[in-house]
């Protein structure tokens, strides 16, 4: 008896034409049910300030740091998951469509975010301070999120670079996430993405900032 068929072997092929089937999304982020969400905690305006903050100051350890909004100081490591922000999942736990995570809050957030930095030009995010080559005219757009938000093939090779040395630096795989987002938004091809990966890491030194 053979071991691998021909394409003649094969009895059980059909036509996809044939069957009746739709393809799912394996992206399980939904933004009308994360708006949902939002608006059951009351607290839309303090988890926008929130996601403002995590962007451009960012978080390490899980630590998310002070906020103060309103003239009143926020621990936002008790007030996030008091409002129901999932704030110590692990990269194994499954995260529903609707549910609060810090990473989801920056995402929609992103056209906030982006806006604060063009009206705030002395500001820029930890991530375009400490890993790009500080390019002024992709100031507004690097940072956690935007990747999400790029409209031109430049301004996605601008963040793949730059989350190429994040994880070169932090010994990560974050840039592997950010190719297939750019992917999938059709910003750029996975063949430009790979070639954009071939030349940072073959030509461009590290960028090193403090």
């Amino acid at each position: 008896m053979v071991k691998y068929f021909n394409y003649s072997d094969f009895t059980i092929l059909r036509d996809f034409k044939d069957l009746e089937f739709e393809l799912q999304s394996t992206d399980s982020y939904s933004e009308p049910d994360i708006q949902s969400e939002i608006k059951k905690t009351g607290q839309e305006d303090l988890l926008q300030v929130a996601a403002l903050q995590t962007a451009i100051v960012g978080f390490g350890n899980k630590t998310f740091g002070t906020i103060k909004f309103k003239n009143e100081v926020f621990n936002l490591d008790q007030v996030l998951p008091r409002i129901g922000v999932k704030t110590k999942l692990s990269l194994k736990d499954k995260v529903k469509p609707n549910e609060l995570t810090p990473r989801r809050l920056q995402r929609f957030y992103r056209h906030s975010i982006k806006q604060y930095l063009e009206d705030n030009t002395d500001k820029e995010s930890y991530l375009y301070r400490k890993y790009s080559d500080h390019d002024f005219k992709y100031r507004t757009v690097c940072f956690p999120g935007g990747e999400h938000l790029v409209e031109t093939k430049e301004e996605a090779a601008y963040m793949l670079q730059t989350y190429i040395n994040v994880d070169r630096r932090q010994e990560t795989s974050i840039s592997e996430r950010i190719q297939r987002v750019l992917v999938a938004r059709n910003i750029i091809t996975l063949a430009e993405a790979r070639e954009i990966v071939h030349l940072v890491n073959t030509e461009l030194p590290e960028v090193q900032h403090n």
